[in-house]
């Protein structure tokens, strides 16, 4: 009889806790991250802030992040080092690091919407010989909406362009169809700038928490208070209030380390941040129109 051959049965690995654990954070951390994004992103599309300028932005960031790090741990910056550190090529790296590249920040690349508004502007088809942009129909010809938005804005429909436009303010339709250009791309709104600007000390705090020499796991809770007020001194009164009791807050909290400043064992950082929105105006029940 012939012999049976033994089939040895390949063990699997042990797993790893610590690869586990990693793995968990990792998604985690894109969780989180992705909410982020989302929140900032919705600040950024309401303001018509295209995708490819802040792609330009992160790139230039992970760039510049990269090669902190690296000369933080005592290594010379190569663009080979920091193209490793980041994914980006070669190219890219070096192309952002040029001077002439940074000095383009200024400039703002044009996103769809912008780009058919530049072509209403520039084309002999669609504007005067004065380059004001002239009235357009719907769809009538060679000349109409329909075929400016084929021409400069790549596959995009034009009654998805026109209603982009129109959440952007930068055009108007009349009762009898015709599209007006009131403005070149869509205004920034000041809230939003303000709001971008508000996240980036609490950005700054984290970063430099867990990323400096002293590293350090945070913890953190958030709640949210909506106010009711009568009038404007009422609201000025409260804001002095918090003010107030924010710089006793801190303080007492200072007060709680149990040894000098000079004779540090064990240390603890504690970031204390308020955030409050200008009051607006609502109207009570009582008073809405049916």
């Amino acid at each position: 009889m012939p012999r049976r051959s033994k089939i040895r049965l390949r063990e699997s690995p042990p797993r790893n806790p610590k690869v586990d654990r990693e793995s968990r954070w990792r998604l985690t951390l894109e969780q989180d991250l992705s909410r982020v994004l989302v929140s900032i992103a919705t600040l950024l599309i309401s303001s018509g802030y295209a995708y490819g300028r802040m792609s330009k932005l992160v790139r230039m960031a992970f760039v510049d992040a990269a090669e902190n790090a690296i000369s933080a741990a005592g290594r010379k910056a190569t663009i080979a080092q920091i193209a490793a550190s980041t994914g980006l090529s070669r190219t890219e790296v070096s192309t952002i690091l040029r001077k002439e590249e940074r000095s383009l920040i200024g400039q703002d690349p044009r996103n769809r919407a912008v780009n058919v508004a530049a072509g209403w502007l520039t084309d002999k088809k669609f504007c005067t010989s004065k380059g004001a942009p002239r009235p357009l129909q719907f769809r009538e010809g060679s000349q109409d909406f329909s075929s400016l938005v084929k021409k400069y804005s790549g596959d995009i429909p034009a009654r998805a362009m026109l209603r982009e436009m129109q959440r952007l303010d930068m055009v108007v339709r009349d009762s009898s169809g015709t599209v007006f250009l009131i403005r070149p791309q869509a205004p920034v709104k000041a809230a939003n700038a303000r709001a971008i600007k508000a996240i980036e000390p609490w950005i700054a705090l984290v970063r430099d928490a867990v990323g400096g020499f002293d590293k350090q796991n945070l913890t953190s809770s958030t709640s949210q208070v909506a106010l009711h007020f009568d009038s404007i001194p009422q609201v000025l009164a409260v804001l002095r209030d918090l003010n107030a009791r924010r710089a006793a807050f801190v303080q007492s909290i200072a007060e709680l380390g149990v040894r000098p400043a000079n004779d540090n064992k064990y240390s603890m950082r504690i970031n204390i941040a308020v955030a409050v929105a200008r009051p607006i105006r609502t109207r009570s029940n009582h008073n809405r129109r049916p």
